[in-house]
């Protein structure tokens, strides 16, 4: 069969040493691939659409919906705010205009340091 023993020893280190290789391989190209999936993503710079934009103007030109949109939604808030204002300043006339009755009790019966009261 073999000559030596040290000749099927070496057979058998290099058929391990090559089922290692393989296995090795094997893990590399998973963490390489698990690796890339985790890599972050190079940023894209967005292109302007319009290399003449002037926000100035742009701002100019939306300022009427923008502000015809908010004074439309801001109708019924303020219209109850007026509707609290004027119901406050009816109240308070009101309360200017009512007498206030005082409270009045009859002082304690009793004398000395004695703190009766007539109920």
């Amino acid at each position: 069969m073999f000559a030596s023993g040290s000749d099927a020893v070496a057979i058998e280190f290099e058929a391990k040493q090559a089922e290692q290789e393989k296995v090795d391989s094997i893990v590399d190209r998973l963490f390489s691939a698990v690796a890339a999936k985790f890599k972050p993503a190079e940023p894209v710079t967005p292109t302007p659409a319009n290399d003449n934009f002037d926000p100035a103007n742009f701002a100019t030109d939306m300022r009427p919906a923008f502000s015809g949109s908010l004074t439309a939604a801001l109708k019924p808030v303020t219209d109850a705010h007026a509707a609290l204002q004027r119901e406050l300043a009816t109240l308070k006339t009101q309360l200017a205009a009512t007498e206030q009755p005082g409270f009045s009790r009859a002082p304690a019966s009793g004398a000395g340091d004695d703190a009766v009261t007539d109920c």
